[in-house]
């Protein structure tokens, strides 16, 4: 059977397509090839250069800091006022909220016990002391004898003496206000039953609370780290929770001067004048203090790292190499670490390296982050 014949041009044309095809594979796999080793070379250049990490330059601490606590706003005085004598409450003068003064009378109790007691001394001061006059006048005239009336002398000063202790006695019927201040609390109303609260207030009714409110104190605890750069008249910055932005100046006002045994922290008082204060006795608050600090060394945090049992820094040479240093906290806030020792102004540190590389990995520093 023979064959169909194909053209010379034809298989001319396929000839050149075949080769074709040939060359376009070898280019392919030539391209591939080299490719490849780009890549390689270049993943070996990296790692040559080792892995890129970012750094921060240490810099020198400020030698002043702010440490803030949460405190206790309370009035400067307040006291709770019972009675001293028994009987009714016959009147209620103020209430919650009222301004008083010192000395003036806020409720008034009726103690017909106590004012009997009172009619009666002063009807025998009275007697005792025309008894002592009377006397007198006999001694004078021969008689009577000196000795009577030394007795009858000392009896009218007695009885005097009871009806000045029973005065005072029946002045307890009007409760006073013991300072300026602000009635805060009413316990009792008009016609209600008190008792003498001398020997024990458990059982007594109490009849109204009085606090000096237009200033306070302010009640925080210092770490033991921090006492001994607080003073007396220290200046405070206070807060309250609700109104951040709002501050309102104060100063140290007292310090306790011993440490609590089970804390290890220091009772502070800040006192703080109430002109227009938002601050309400009772209220939980924020201060500020600004205090002095020991020279040293800031960073970031996150350039400490815990590397045997030690805490150290990823320091990098001038060669890029990691050099792992030990250093010494003075202070961590949690975004910034003030170094005691260890480092120098000016080295730089990498960040966030862990312990994942090795003493002398070469490393490529990216751009440098300054403490926040």
């Amino acid at each position: 059977m023979n064959r169909p014949n194909v053209p010379a041009g034809m298989k001319r044309a396929f000839i050149i397509l075949f080769a074709l095809a040939i060359l376009l594979v070898a280019g392919g796999l030539i391209y591939k090839k080299q490719s490849l080793a780009k890549e390689r070379d270049a993943r070996e250049t990296e790692l040559a250069l080792g892995p890129k990490v970012k750094v921060a330059t240490a810099i020198a601490a400020s030698n002043e800091r702010s440490v803030s606590l949460s405190g206790e706003a309370r009035a400067y005085a307040n006291v709770t006022l019972y009675a001293k004598v028994s009987g009714y409450l016959k009147e209620m003068r103020v209430d919650k909220g009222d301004k008083v003064k010192k000395g003036q009378i806020l409720a008034v109790i009726e103690s017909p016990e106590a004012e009997q007691a009172y009619q009666s001394a002063q009807a025998e001061s009275k007697n005792k002391k025309v008894v002592s006059e009377r006397i007198q006048s006999l001694l004078e005239r021969k008689l009577v004898s000196q000795q009577e009336a030394d007795l009858a002398t000392a009896e009218a000063d007695m009885s005097s003496a009871r009806l000045k202790a029973q005065a005072a006695q029946r002045e307890y019927q009007s409760i006073r206000a013991p300072f300026d201040g602000t009635v805060t609390a009413r316990f009792a109303d008009p016609g209600a039953l008190v008792q003498n609260a001398t020997n024990a207030q458990t059982g007594a009714l109490p009849l109204l609370s009085v606090s000096q409110i237009d200033q306070l104190r302010i009640y925080v605890y210092l770490d033991q780290r921090d006492v001994p750069f607080v003073k007396i008249g220290t200046p405070v910055t206070v807060s309250v929770p609700e109104l951040p932005e709002v501050l309102h100046p104060g100063k140290v006002a007292r310090i306790s001067g011993q440490l609590d045994e089970k804390t290890r922290m220091l009772l502070t008082e800040i006192k703080l004048d109430q002109d227009d204060s938002n601050i309400v006795a009772g209220s939980l608050i924020n201060a500020i203090l600004k205090l002095t600090s020991v020279p040293g060394i800031e960073l970031p945090s996150d350039a400490m790292i815990l590397r045997e049992s030690k805490t150290m820094v990823a320091l990098v040479n001038p060669e890029n190499q990691i050099d792992y240093k030990e250093v010494r906290v003075l202070e961590n806030s949690g975004q910034k670490v003030k170094l005691a020792s260890g480092i120098q102004v000016g080295d730089v540190v990498a960040l966030g390296v862990g312990n994942s590389l090795a003493p002398l990995t070469k490393v490529r520093p990216l751009k440098e982050e300054a403490p926040k």
